[in-house]
Parts: C-alpha cells; structure tokens; sequence
C-alpha cells in the first residue's frame, strides 16, 4: 500500500490519494458492483482504449442531485405557498418549474431506483470506508462547506455518497482534457478493476497520478484540468461531487425561507 500524500498544488489544490483499502473489502466491492450491474455484455469485458476510442465511455451511471437553475422564491410574497404560485413571462406565458424550487435528482436516478438503490446497497462498505478515509484526510473546513449541504438537504438525513450529493459511475472511461466548472470544492475519483493504465492527469499542477484498483485522489475539480490516460483491461471509476448550486440551499433555501408555507426547509 502506497502511504497518503498530500499536497498543495496551486494556492488551493489538494490532492491525496489512498492504496491502504483493505484488501477483502476491496475484493468484497469488486463483488458487489459486478453483481449489482449485472454481468451484461459491455459492462466487464476487456477495453483498450487506445483502439476504441480516445475520449469515451463504455457506459456511464449518474446518482446526482441538482440544483441547477433552479426556481428562485425572492419575489414570493411571505403568505404565499410556493406550490400554488404561477409566473407571468414577458409575452404571458404561464411557466412555473416546481420540480426545480428545491434540490432534484438526476432524470436517471428517478428513472433507475431499483438499480440506484441496489448499486448503493451493493458499495455500502466502500461508501463508509470512503467516509472515514475523507474525513481523516480532508481539511475541515472545506469538509464543513460540503457537509452544510448535506445536513440541508429536503426529506433527507443525509447522502449516501457523504460528504458530497452525487455518485457518477463510469465503465471503461477516457475522457478529454476538462474542467467540472458545476462542481462544488473538491471531488473524489476512485477506481476499480483490473486493468494497466488509466492514469489520472492533473495539468495545472503537473501530476500524473497513477491510479491503482483500490485509491482514491481528491482534487478541485472546478479549477484544475483533468483527464485520464489510455487503459486496458476493465476499469471503473467512481466519481464523488457536489452541485456548485447546492451552496444556496442551506443560506434561504432558494429564497423561499421567508415564506410562511414553505414546504422546502428540513426539520
């Protein structure tokens, strides 16, 4: 096991990354997604992706929650119940978007609850090693920005992906160079599998880091031009992040905490 690193990159890039996952359970998360996936064709053969293409993905799951152009509440008046109210545009079209008042979830992760909830009952222990790793590792302030979200969040207690909102898994990923300018702070990327390659390139600050089944690196992924290199074999990757957007939730949830019948606030 490589011991944790971690480094200041540019003024604010932090970057760690952990071979130490104990070696049963990452046999055991291998298991799991292998089994919560399905072995369908596509989803575990071998890829090179120097032949397949530079900048793809096989497939890609996304257990996000949003809060993207949302519907603000500034201009509600305080007796007014947010679910009733309608909006006049410029030419008199009525359009009010009430699935995006509060914070939403990604149309797949609506669409796919069985396998949503099976794939995160499946990683439970990693998404719990995951946990501590970052909370051990993390500066706690940046830590503290990410975890006001999630304490904020509507009709629910917390994330499964904690300390951030969202879970993307990528199968047999190559990706263009690339800024995430809707993320929040740091994400996470951890992989999986058996394969050579793949690095993780970091431009800003110069790094090459070479991923292994088992490490997980966190960085800005806002500020810092990211992609990974060419691999074979089968590889996933996990990638952990927060809605730059969700920041205005927890201050007067969408502007909507002034309202009398606000529905939105968590108890």
């Amino acid at each position: 096991s490589a011991p944790m690193t971690l480094l200041d990159c540019h003024d604010k890039n932090l970057l760690f990354w952990d071979a130490s996952m104990p070696e049963e359970l990452h046999q055991h998360t291998l298991a799991a997604v292998t089994a919560a996936m399905g072995v369908r064709e596509g989803h575990m053969e071998v890829f090179d992706s120097e032949k397949d293409g530079k900048d793809s993905c096989m497939e890609a799951i996304l257990l996000s929650r949003y809060n993207r152009m949302h519907t603000p509440g500034d201009d509600f008046p305080e007796d007014a119940y947010p679910y009733m109210a309608v909006r006049m545009d410029p030419n008199g079209t009525i359009r009010t978007n009430y699935s995006q008042m509060a914070p939403y979830g990604s149309k797949e992760y609506k669409e796919n609850q069985v396998l949503a909830n099976a794939l995160i009952d499946a990683l439970r222990p990693m998404l719990d090693w995951l946990l501590q790793t970052v909370k051990l590792n993390m500066a706690q302030d940046e830590l503290e920005e990410l975890e006001v979200i999630i304490r904020s969040l509507p009709l629910s207690s917390s994330s499964p992906f904690h300390p951030w909102t969202s879970m993307i898994v990528n199968f047999q990923a190559v990706t263009a160079g690339h800024c995430d300018y809707g993320d929040k702070n740091f994400c996470g990327i951890f992989t999986l599998g058996d394969f050579v390659g793949g690095e993780l390139v970091l431009y800003e600050p110069g790094l090459v880091v070479p991923l292994r089944s088992g490490d997980l690196a966190i960085f800005p992924s806002a500020d810092t031009t990211h992609f990974n290199l060419h691999c074979t074999g089968v590889r996933m990757s996990f990638v952990f992040k927060s809605d730059h957007q969700l920041s205005r939730w927890p201050r007067d949830a969408n502007g909507f905490a002034h309202t009398s019948f606000s529905p939105f606030t968590s108890t």
